[in-house]
């Protein structure tokens, strides 16, 4: 799960120490829009949670097939083990309540992708794309025919996200 608990502090590893990393080792650019996040499964609620919340770091945001919630088995689990038993922390996570926390968004874009057979994953990828939406940011839905929760997914999330991914980033106009 992507926040900082008795598990360890993932947040803070991907949003401070992950990044302060690149920018002292590597050319890179220096404002969110040209950073995104990215992330399948768990880490698509990864990438949407972190995203969301730091739009000052990550002006784009990739999710494939993200969940609605972090999850460490059961809910009841979760809150104990992710959230020292705070029912509210843990609601407050859901990528949906983070982006609405954090709303209005005024260059955030958020690529939302699934499988088409995933019935799952679909309905709440569509939930994600239209609480992002709500929220201001630029949206686009990526769904993958004749493919569920798998890699195959994830191939084709890449393929069409590409090139939104470049255009949200300003790598278009590198030579």
């Amino acid at each position: 799960m992507c926040v900082d608990s008795a598990l360890g502090n993932s947040a803070s590893y991907l949003t401070a120490d992950v990044p302060d990393w690149i920018r002292a080792h590597l050319h890179v650019a220096a404002g969110p829009a040209g950073w995104a996040i990215a992330g399948f499964s768990q880490g698509g609620t990864c990438s949407m949670q972190l995203g969301a919340a730091h739009p000052e770091l990550y002006g784009t945001i990739l999710d494939i097939s993200g969940e609605l919630a972090p999850q460490k088995g059961s809910v009841a689990q979760t809150i104990a083990s992710g959230f020292a038993g705070d029912a509210a922390a843990y609601a407050a996570a859901a990528p949906v309540a983070v982006l609405g926390a954090h709303a209005p968004y005024e260059n955030l874009t958020v690529i939302v992708a699934v499988g088409g057979d995933d019935t799952r994953y679909l309905p709440w990828s569509q939930t994600v794309v239209d609480a992002a939406g709500k929220a201001g940011a630029h949206t686009h839905l990526i769904v993958s025919p004749g493919t569920a929760h798998d890699w195959h997914t994830v191939q084709y999330a890449w393929t069409q996200a590409l090139p939104v991914l470049a255009e949200s980033t300003g790598l278009t106009g590198l030579s």
